[in-house]
């Protein structure tokens, strides 16, 4: 053969078995392009065909797998705590909406044993009064006198410790309630009565300068127990509008506390479901 066949049978060749570099990149790409099943054969892909003529080949979707173990334990942990807090949260806003209605009776009965107690010292400080004689007591009269003085002295403490208790309270005490007047009038009267009982117990009986002495205490307390009925009124209302105020405060708070609760519920049941 000649050189001219051979050349051109080399270069049938190439046009019809061989194939050229750029070829073999294509095809290699395409390999790439479409995914092999199990049994190693691709898998043919959908190819669009457009008004156009124009081909085009979707996006592979990717399906997301659904949460794991440790996500759906820490939703039902979520969850079953935002259940528990929207319980308590209910049950805190029935005590404000109670506590905040009951304002009135609650400061009443608060302050009930201390107008009792205040009441027995005024009629204490009367009856003894009516026993001082400034020209000096002494004989069955004195001695009716000190029984009287020691009435009154423990009437004067009882009064201090029914304050006390209010104003010890483990609610009371943290509310700017003016209770110092009040404080400072029974105070006043714990310590003439106590020093008018220690001058009658010191003694066998008055002389008129001591009677003199005890009398003006006496009329002091007189005097004052009027104006202490007005402060326990006035700490009364004092505590009324701050228990009020304290319900509302307590109320605006729970209607928060629920509202997180009920967010945290939500996002726990997110989680169960595997979503994010």
């Amino acid at each position: 053969m000649s050189g001219d066949d051979t050349r051109g049978g080399k270069g049938s060749d190439k046009a019809s078995g061989g194939t050229s570099g750029d070829e073999l990149e294509l095809a290699s790409a395409d390999e790439d392009d479409h995914p092999k099943d199990g049994d190693g054969e691709k898998e043919p892909r959908t190819v669009l065909e457009g008004a156009d003529g124009a081909t085009t080949v979707p996006p592979t979707l990717v399906v997301r797998r659904g949460a794991g173990v440790g996500s759906r334990l820490a939703g039902m942990l979520a969850a079953a705590l935002g259940l528990i807090g929207c319980l308590l949260s209910f049950v805190l806003l029935a005590i404000c909406i109670r506590f905040g209605f009951s304002a009135s009776s609650v400061a009443e009965t608060t302050a009930e044993p201390l107008a009792a107690a205040v009441d027995r010292l005024e009629t204490r400080i009367d009856q003894t009064d009516d026993l001082i004689d400034r020209d000096g007591v002494s004989g069955s009269d004195f001695r009716e006198l000190r029984a009287r003085l020691d009435g009154l002295a423990d009437s004067a403490t009882s009064a201090s410790q029914a304050f006390s208790a209010i104003d010890d309270h483990v609610l009371y005490r943290w509310l700017p309630i003016d209770k110092s007047e009040l404080s400072s009038s029974l105070n006043d009267f714990k310590q003439g009565a106590d020093e008018s009982n220690g001058v009658a117990l010191a003694v066998d009986s008055l002389s008129p300068a001591q009677a003199a002495r005890i009398g003006d205490r006496i009329n002091d307390m007189q005097t004052s127990v009027s104006g202490t009925g007005d402060l326990i009124e006035s700490t009364v209302d004092s505590l009324k509008n701050w228990i009020r105020l304290s319900a509302l405060g307590g109320f605006v708070l729970s209607l928060w506390s629920l509202w997180a609760q009920i967010s945290l519920m939500k996002r726990g049941w997110r989680g169960i479901r595997g979503q994010r």
